[in-house]
């Protein structure tokens, strides 16, 4: 449709220039007008219907969407067989996806425990500063600190909310004098897990459709 309309507008713009050409009298003003009032914005309407339907997700982008949720070192062959397309149409599909921001990245499930991080806490803030410079400067303290693997700013009578993976209590300890040094923080509870019953669970995507 889009591309229609940019060949209706170039067609239209070569006539009236060869008209002009040939000494045909021409009211310049009101072909420019009939241009802007009705072509231009038909030609943006469809373009950007274009980029509606190129940002359109359909069964097949879930299944891939999904599956690399679920296993990001599937091949692409696995993977095109998984979801019931060819190789090629299965990679144009996921270079898609990469492209829309959809798939950013992927990441390997390493057993902390086993490398000696056997401690998961989650610390509460409540903070008596709420200027935008402050929080700021808070934020890029906590992204400072390597202990810490989520981060929010949430609702309620607490501020944040970071979960932080250490090795036993002596590195919490540890954690914690540096999450407080030259930082006024009202209140900073820690609550420690005791299981993961779960754990970075997959969305189920299904439920989007």
């Amino acid at each position: 449709m889009a591309c229609t309309h940019i060949i209706m507008w170039v067609s239209g713009v070569m006539r009236v220039h060869i008209l002009i050409e040939r000494g045909v009298s021409i009211d310049t003003n009101r072909v420019a007008s009939h241009y802007f009032a009705e072509t231009i914005p038909t030609l943006i309407a469809g373009l950007c219907q274009m980029n509606d339907s190129t940002a359109k997700i359909d069964a097949f982008d879930m299944k891939i969407l999904s599956a690399m949720q679920n296993d990001a070192t599937l091949s692409q062959r696995d993977l095109a067989e998984k979801i019931g397309l060819s190789q090629n149409a299965c990679w144009r599909r996921l270079q898609r996806l990469h492209s829309l921001g959809l798939i950013r990245g992927s990441h390997s499930d390493i057993d902390l425990k086993a490398l000696g991080f056997d401690l998961t806490v989650f610390v509460m803030i409540r903070t008596r500063h709420h200027s935008k410079e402050w929080s700021e400067g808070f934020r890029a303290h906590v992204e400072r600190l390597p202990e810490v693997i989520d981060f929010y700013r949430i609702g309620g009578d607490w501020d944040y909310l970071i979960k932080v993976v250490t090795k036993g209590m002596s590195g919490y300890d540890a954690f914690y004098q540096k999450l407080i040094t030259n930082f006024d923080l009202a209140t900073v509870t820690g609550f420690f897990s005791m299981e993961a019953i779960i754990n970075n669970r997959p969305v189920d995507l299904t439920r989007l459709r």
